[in-house]
């Protein structure tokens, strides 16, 4: 049996002389590049945790760094296979520049100030509530018109704004 495939993923096979249409699910190139790009994202996730292997040096070692509290704590282990020789490092830097203890109080302080009202998303108002915001400003409309009128007439002394208490 033999297949040839278009670029589209159209294509025809041959099975015992019989030669018969096909059509590749998703679409030959599509689906090519997809398949390698799942398998480098699976790679690229384990990548870290495998070991660093060097031919020429004939070597194997493993590094891993983690931040943890104020600094960053690495762990490696390296073989030599020419001189059957190991080695183990263990480390702990602290890095006050990129976070702990130094910035805690500005990390703390950022977390505490509440967002910029400029920048929140205003929430929709339902058909209820803008009647509601609708009836509370028309009235609120009415009953000032009906104050000024009669401030107008001299019924009823103006408002004075200067000795408020508050």
């Amino acid at each position: 049996s033999s297949r040839f495939i278009y670029p589209g993923g159209s294509g025809y096979e041959t099975i015992n002389g019989v030669e018969k249409p096909i059509q590749l699910t998703g679409g030959g190139q599509d689906f090519m590049p997809s398949f390698v790009d799942k398998i480098k994202e699976g790679y690229q996730q384990v990548e870290p945790y495998l070991p660093d292997v060097d031919i020429g040096d004939k070597s194997i070692g493993y590094d891993y760094e983690r931040p943890m509290g104020p600094g960053l704590l690495s762990i490696g282990g390296e073989y030599d296979i020419d001189d059957n020789e190991y080695g183990l490092d263990f480390g702990y830097k602290f890095s006050f520049d990129d976070g702990g203890i130094a910035t805690l109080a500005g990390d703390l302080e950022q977390r505490m100030t509440p967002p910029d009202p400029q920048n929140i998303d205003p929430k929709r108002l339902t058909d209820e509530q803008k009647d509601y915001l609708y009836d509370y400003m028309l009235d609120f409309m009415f009953k000032q018109k009906q104050r000024e009128k009669m401030e107008n007439e001299s019924r009823v002394p103006p408002f004075n704004y200067f000795n408020m208490e508050v």
